[in-house]
């Protein structure tokens, strides 16, 4: 117990947000898929706090021409961490 609470203690995050914390009224986009789209990415807005929409494209079509049997939405969460490492 000791070490569990030094170790929770280092993940501890002072949220400054104000409530409430969690919304049950989602904001919704409605996109109509066309022939010339090449991929869809669904996301919560964690991603969104470190990429713009931008950054986001060209990320995932630079990733599926370097590896196009690659997963890009494990590249996505990838680039998030270091993002935010950094930032932290």
């Amino acid at each position: 117990p000791k070490l569990n609470a030094a170790v929770l203690e280092m993940f501890r995050n002072e949220y400054i947000g104000t409530a409430p914390y969690v919304s049950c009224f989602p904001s919704v986009r409605h996109h109509r898929l066309c022939p010339r789209d090449q991929f869809l990415i669904l996301s919560s807005d964690g991603l969104y706090q470190y990429l713009n929409n931008e950054e986001v494209v060209s990320q995932v079509e630079s990733f599926m021409e370097k590896f196009p049997e690659g997963d890009p939405a494990q590249h996505l969460i990838e680039e998030l961490l270091v993002r935010a490492a950094k930032k932290a």
